[in-house]
This record gives structure tokens, C-alpha cells and sequence, in this order.
């Protein structure tokens, strides 16, 4: 059944056949899976992300939707966290520390650092693929070592 609902089972389903189905790439046509992938996009984001502060009050999440539609993107926002705080703490410079994870968590992160906020195409479909690099730099001189935890 073609709904709302399916939105992004449609989507995946659709992009999917276009890369790996001469037929359907020559068939469906770029503006179809442009709306396939919008839709999806919304749903997605209603399902795992939070609105918050938006003009429109309608469109605003509950106090409830704030804290338990992004779940997923504490849960790895609080593993990077500690993952950064590591630097700080880890007598092994250097460490390379790599995480995977599916696009629920993409989009809570997205949602409640504010990154969808301050950019729409944060609040869509994760590309197959994509990744989040987080990098610790420091504005003091190398020479002092290692940043204190007050800095």
C-alpha cells in the first residue's frame, strides 16, 4: 500500500532499483524520486528527530517528542562525548576512534545539537555512506603540551 507511512521504504525501494535496474533508471524520472526522497525525509526526521523553537507553534514537538523522538541521537551523542573526552584523559595520542551506526542516529544527533535547525538538508534521508568527523583542535601553542581541562 502506497502512504505516507511507507515513505521511506518507497524511497529506498525507488533509489535502490534506479542504481542497480537499467529499466528503472530510464524509466523513473528524476522529479519522482526527488518527491520519494522529500516525503522520506520528513517522515524520518518526524519519527527521530525534535522540533523545537520553530515560528509555526503547530509544528512545535511536545516537551515528551523533545526527549524521546531523538533517542538515538543522545545515545551517540553521549558515546562521542566520551569518546572526545578521551583526548584529554588517554595516555595514547593519536587514538583513532570509529563508530557505525544506521540514520536514526544521524538525525536525533542532527536534531538536538541544532544542526537541523541551522540547516534543512541535516532534517532528511542519511546518503549511503555518510559519516560525522569530529576533530579536537586546540588555539594554544603546541609547546605547552596538552590542553588543560579548564581550556
Amino acid at each position: 500500500m502506497v502512504t505516507y507511512h511507507n515513505a521511506i521504504d518507497l524511497y529506498e525501494y525507488a533509489a535502490h532499483a534506479k542504481l542497480h535496474n537499467a529499466t528503472v533508471a530510464a524509466s523513473l524520472p528524476p522529479s519522482s524520486l526527488a518527491r520519494l526522497r522529500a516525503l522520506a525525509g520528513k517522515r524520518l526526521f518526524g519519527i527521530y528527530g525534535a522540533r523545537r523553537g520553530v515560528v509555526d507553534a503547530e509544528d512545535e514537538d511536545s516537551e515528551w517528542e523533545v526527549a524521546m523522538k531523538p533517542i538515538a541521537g543522545r545515545t551517540i551523542a553521549e558515546r562521542v562525548l566520551f569518546l572526545l573526552s578521551k583526548v584529554t584523559t588517554s595516555s595514547r595520542p593519536g587514538e583513532l576512534n570509529l563508530l557505525f551506526t544506521s540514520s536514526a542516529p544521524f538525525i536525533g544527533f542532527s536534531a538536538i545539537s541544532g544542526l537541523a535547525a541551522h540547516d534543512r538538508r541535516f532534517e532528511g534521508v542519511v546518503e549511503a555512506g555518510s559519516m560525522m568527523v569530529f576533530e579536537v583542535f586546540s588555539r594554544t601553542d603546541a609547546k605547552a603540551g596538552k590542553p588543560r581541562k579548564e581550556d
